[in-house]
């Protein structure tokens, strides 16, 4: 079967493929990926569902590992109008997610644990170090695709997870992934990278309504609601602050947005005026997002005016593009051009039906002055 879920033990040995339906993976930039299904209570494998003590691997189209971890929920559903039998729907989290579980500078004399202009990817590969000196995560050090800003910071019973997320989250940063190599365990790496994905704009075109027309659904959000034009950032015992502000957009929009983000554990002022800078130019605009959904990837399909493109498939999840490549978009609905120019890839719904065909729909982030 194309994308097997392979049920494990927690040494992640391989037990056995589940007779799945309804599969969902959800990949996304620096974030964990998670991936589920449904089985029935005649699946062989459900007891060692049941006794809850269950890894899952998940392989794509072309048998590449894309997540490996612990199932995280079960649930056992039965409804008397569809018959006397029962299924339940199982959800996996890949490994990185047990780094949400855990903390670091756990310190009870309250000094905790600084890091003093050191490389961002330094400090979360240094905090991925301790929690596996503590207890094994699973986890091992990847790849840095560079090198990135330094930081200044003092933790103090923090979560490891949201540290690494917080660490990548100012301009000349990283975005994080994780990475497999199979086995029993698998390999789980943490890469950090500048920007992840490849400029695919010449490969890859999600076409709505107008060239390969391989696109099924068109979706474009536009937001305010989480819009600010001055944001202030409070550091260490928030009586350390900085604040950053765009007037010109205060007169564009005729009004004065605000917000305050706290990062309790910077002690610098210069990086948290970085922060609050960086704050701002994400959210000085209204938020803008498109969701394209695939055409069913593996069926040929036929342009808008008819003529077969017997040459055409569609595109695979990590096969033809990965998350944040960089590819085309054109959107046309009743003769009006609603997207046209590139798109990045900042995560992924992929549904995969009984017969492993996939259906993707991607959440995509526009160049600017692209919509």
């Amino acid at each position: 079967m194309s994308w097997p879920y392979v049920l494990c033990d927690l040494s992640g040995t391989a037990i056995g493929e589940l007779r799945a339906f309804s599969r969902a993976f959800t990949p996304a930039i620096s974030q964990p990926a998670q991936a589920s299904a449904v089985i029935r209570q005649d699946d062989p494998l459900w007891s060692r569902v049941a006794a809850g003590q269950s890894k899952l691997k998940v392989y794509n189209s072309v048998g590449d590992l894309v997540l490996y971890g612990p199932l995280i929920s079960d649930e056992e559903v039965a409804d008397a109008s569809s018959g006397p039998g029962v299924t339940v729907k199982i959800t996996a989290a890949d490994q990185i997610w047990e780094l949400s579980k855990r903390y670091f500078a756990a310190d009870s004399t309250g000094v905790g644990l600084s890091y003093e202009f050191v490389e961002a990817g330094v400090i979360a590969f240094d905090i991925l170090d301790r929690c596996n000196d503590d207890y094994p995560t699973g986890i091992t050090a990847g790849e840095t695709g560079g090198h990135f800003v330094s930081r200044t910071v003092t933790y103090l019973w923090k979560n490891a997870l949201q540290a690494i997320g917080e660490l990548g989250a100012i301009e000349g940063s990283y975005e994080w992934t994780t990475r497999y190599v199979d086995g029993s365990p698998p390999i789980v790496y943490l890469d950090l990278s500048p920007e992840l994905g490849d400029d695919r704009t010449g490969e890859v075109a999600l076409d709505y309504g107008t060239g390969q027309n391989n696109v099924q659904t068109y979706d474009k959000l536009r937001s305010i609601d989480q819009q600010a034009t001055t944001v202030w950032a409070l550091g260490s015992g928030s009586t350390l602050v900085a604040e950053s502000q765009d007037t010109a957009a205060e007169n564009f929009y005729k009004a004065r947005r605000e917000d305050v983000v706290t990062y309790g554990d910077i002690t610098v002022e210069e990086l948290l005026a970085a922060l609050a800078a960086e704050n701002l130019a994400l959210r000085k605009d209204p938020y803008q997002i498109v969701q394209l959904g695939w055409r069913t990837a593996g069926a040929k399909y036929s342009s808008v005016d008819g003529e077969p493109l017997s040459s055409q498939i569609t595109p695979r999840y990590g096969v033809d593009y990965f998350l944040g490549d960089w590819l085309s978009a054109h959107v046309v609905v009743n003769g009006l051009v609603r997207v046209n120019g590139a798109v990045r890839v900042w995560g992924a719904q992929i549904n995969i039906d009984e017969l492993g065909n996939e259906a993707a729909t991607l959440t995509l982030v526009p160049q600017q002055g692209v919509v």
